[in-house]
């Protein structure tokens, strides 16, 4: 008996699950079967799309990282320049306050800016800070010029990571969102592959049984840590 794929499943183990399958599904042994052949052309065509999807979510999961670092630098700066302003050191305040002045012309509001504003403001800054003027002042406050150019670092991963998320973006219009598409590889292998693996088994165990109880295994195995994750 092939039990069905639990719809509480997430949206990374249904693909899984998905890939496992099709993975079986290639293999010589499988029954040779018109039919069966064009339900796992469908799964195949509906893995690839949530897959698509899924690729997507960790483009967008990075850009918020790198987006999160740079933000990080710019508080580093931040709170090195607030520090020093009230350090007790004339040349460390005085210091402070010359790259301050420069800072301030932005401010911390900059990490509260669409991405595409804040890098604009990010790249003057930078340009700022770069100016001869300003070298020697840097220079006097410890951390601050190491602080820049992590800022600088951290910009240009950001960046990058921006460029590959509108490439993937691009793409991903082609694709609908992985959560509809989870459900409806769910229902696709309840109802399609599940209800025709159980039917044909009955009529020819011979042919179909070793590849539906393997089928069986890969669903059994999912549901099993669903459970065991919905206990925790």
């Amino acid at each position: 008996m092939i039990n069905k794929l639990l719809s509480t499943s997430r949206i990374n183990e249904i693909n899984a699950v998905a890939l496992q399958m099709i993975e079986l599904y290639k293999k010589n042994d499988r029954p040779s079967d018109k039919h069966l052949s064009e339900i796992f052309n469908e799964l195949t065509a509906l893995c690839n799309e949530l897959t698509g999807s899924i690729n997507f979510i960790n483009v967008e999961s990075e850009l918020e990282g790198k987006d999160e670092e740079r933000d990080n630098r710019t508080r580093t700066i931040h709170y090195l320049l607030l520090a020093f302003t009230y350090s007790s050191s004339e040349e460390l305040k005085n210091a402070a306050t010359t790259v301050n002045a420069v800072f301030q012309n932005y401010g911390l509001a900059i990490i509260n800016k669409s991405y595409a504003e804040q890098s604009s403001l990010t790249e003057s800054l930078l340009k700022d800070f770069g100016a001869k003027s300003l070298q020697n002042a840097i220079a006097a406050l410890p951390g601050m010029a190491n602080a820049i150019e992590a800022l600088k670092h951290d910009h240009r991963n950001f960046e990058q990571a921006r460029v590959n998320y509108e490439e993937q973006k691009s793409d991903n219009n082609r694709y609908t969102s992985a959560t509809t598409l989870k459900q409806t590889i769910q229902q696709f292998v309840n109802e399609r592959l599940i209800v025709y693996l159980r039917a044909m088994a009955q009529v020819d165990n011979n042919k179909y049984g070793t590849f539906s109880n393997a089928i069986a295994q890969i669903i059994d195995t999912n549901n099993a840590n669903v459970k065991k994750r919905r206990k925790k």
